[in-house]
């Protein structure tokens, strides 16, 4: 299957499916282990993982699949790659907590061409095509004015490490001081789709891994967002290098993202 336009349908089917199955283990005591300090993986995560990786590998003969759950080398030099997070917020899974997603990426000759982000609570789907715009449930999607800082809800994402953390930290009080509301939900997809509708209104991001943004990122792109990288210039979101950390600044509009950026700028730089 290589027509794009077909292709997000079947994605959008998978990603509800599993989304589904995510949606009826909510609330449920699950088991966990540890990754590292402040991350787990549940059964949760496999399970979505096992019901969307063969199906991905069957529409696309031949593909490399990178997937947060599988560990091992990913040849990003292969023609066809998928990317997947399969439970976009396991902290807020395993704490009944109800803001979820499911992330599939999908990189064609290098460049990434299509996303697709499931929210398996309020069933919700979103995807977008490179240069074709994003939509919600079939809707095109456009994030609406932006605000002034002052008056945003932001938020914050930060990647596990003792690094990350203590970024998180400076930032936070920082952000606090300058907007509204800063949230820390610890689900980049999900809060990336929110910026495209309009119900969030900022991100600042420091070094999240590849596969927990491209999806979100290609979809606020599409739908008109602003993404600034840690230079203040526009994050080219279908080049990225799938191997480095993504840090950046995105917002519903230019204005906002670049008063955000010059309010935090020495505590942004000094992580970024």
């Amino acid at each position: 299957m290589t027509d794009l336009s077909t292709l997000a349908d079947a994605v959008s089917t998978v990603a509800a499916e599993a989304g589904r199955l995510m949606r009826n283990g909510m609330g449920d005591r699950h088991a966990s282990r540890s990754k590292g300090r402040f991350d787990v993986q549940l059964d949760a995560d496999l399970d979505s993982e096992n019901a969307i990786v063969p199906r991905l590998r069957r529409l696309v003969p031949g593909s490399e699949v990178s997937s947060e759950e599988m560990g091992g080398p990913v040849d990003w030099n292969k023609p066809d790659v998928w990317i997947v997070d399969p439970l976009d917020g396991t902290n807020n899974y395993f704490a009944a907590v109800p803001y979820l997603a499911i992330s599939i990426g999908f990189r064609r000759d290098g460049k990434l061409v299509l996303a697709v982000v499931r929210d398996p609570v309020l069933e919700n789907s979103y995807r977008a095509r490179l240069g074709c715009g994003a939509e919600k449930d079939g809707v095109p999607l456009f994030p609406g004015p932006g605000k002034d800082v002052n008056r945003a809800t932001v938020s914050l994402i930060t990647d596990y490490s003792p690094a990350g953390r203590q970024a998180g930290e400076v930032l936070y009080l920082k952000l606090n001081s300058v907007a509204r509301r800063v949230t820390t939900l610890w689900a980049p997809a999900a809060d990336l789709v929110r910026v495209a509708t309009g119900h969030m209104d900022a991100i600042v991001c420091v070094r999240a891994g590849y596969g927990d943004v491209c999806s979100g990122l290609l979809i606020l792109a599409e739908a008109g967002g602003v993404i600034l990288d840690r230079n203040g210039k526009d994050l080219d979101v279908a080049n990225l290098d799938p191997g480095g950390p993504v840090s950046f600044i995105a917002a519903a509009s230019r204005d906002t993202a670049m008063k955000l950026r010059e309010e935090i700028r020495e505590e942004f730089d000094c992580y970024a």
